[in-house]
Order: structure tokens, then C-alpha cells, then sequence
């Protein structure tokens, strides 16, 4: 069964590979930095995000994310101009996840702050107990 889920792991990463590839053709824009927000965004720099309104064809939706903290993933453009960035979230400000945290896409004019430090708060703090046990 693990041979199969494997398989199926390798496909699924080439049909991504080939979707993403022809975007790429298309005109979509990929990119691992996004330098809008004051600091540079890089691939796990945390940023803060401050929800706004979602209206979509006139329609107004409220507000459909949660502020928190997030991990950058990537920053997208599609060929038609509209622009947003990739993320993982939301999380505290003390690193711990919080409810519903996980893969997320906002427009990028909604991030209020950018972490100084590139470092997961959880791991520096596993790292310090290490050392004071060790």
C-alpha cells in the first residue's frame, strides 16, 4: 500500500509541476519574494494580516479571514494584473496555530507588519530549553 501511495505522490507532483509550467506560459508570474510590505517578504517570513471587507461582484461578504500571524509562501500575479500572496496561517504571535489555521491567499495590501526575524518562535524556544537542560 505504501508502494502505491508513492506513486501516487510522484504523479500528483508532475501534474502539478505540468499545471504549474503552463501557467507560466499563460503569462502567470511566480515569485518567492515580495517586496510591497516595507521589510521583503521571503519563504517563511511571518507577516501580520488585518482582514478588510470581501465584495465580489457588488456583493459584500463580510469579512471571510482571520487576522493573525502568517508564513509567506509565495507571491502570484496573473496575467490579467490582480496580484496575491500565498500563506500559511494564521497563527499567534507566539507561534502556536491557531483554529483553522492552515493554507490561505489574500490580497497583498491587507499585511500591517512584517517580522524582523526569520526564525519560528516555537523552534527558538525548543532550542533554548535544549540548552538549558543539555
Amino acid at each position: 500500500m505504501r508502494e502505491t501511495s508513492k506513486i501516487n505522490q510522484r504523479r500528483t507532483r508532475a501534474l502539478h509541476q505540468k499545471q504549474r509550467e503552463d501557467k507560466i506560459a499563460q503569462g502567470w508570474q511566480f515569485s518567492d519574494e515580495y517586496h510591497g510590505a516595507g521589510l521583503p517578504l521571503v519563504k517563511g517570513r511571518r507577516f501580520k494580516f488585518k482582514p478588510k471587507e470581501f465584495i465580489y461582484k457588488g456583493v459584500n461578504y463580510g469579512i471571510v479571514s482571520k487576522a493573525g500571524w502568517y508564513k509567506f509562501i509565495e507571491h502570484i500575479i496573473h496575467p490579467n494584473g490582480s496580484e496575491w500572496i500565498e500563506c500559511y496561517g494564521p497563527y499567534t504571535k507566539s507561534g502556536s496555530a491557531k483554529t483553522g489555521c492552515g493554507y490561505q491567499s489574500f490580497d497583498a495590501d491587507c499585511i500591517v507588519q512584517v517580522e524582523r526575524k526569520l526564525k519560528d518562535p516555537i523552534a527558538d524556544h525548543k532550542a533554548r530549553k535544549e540548552e538549558e537542560l543539555g
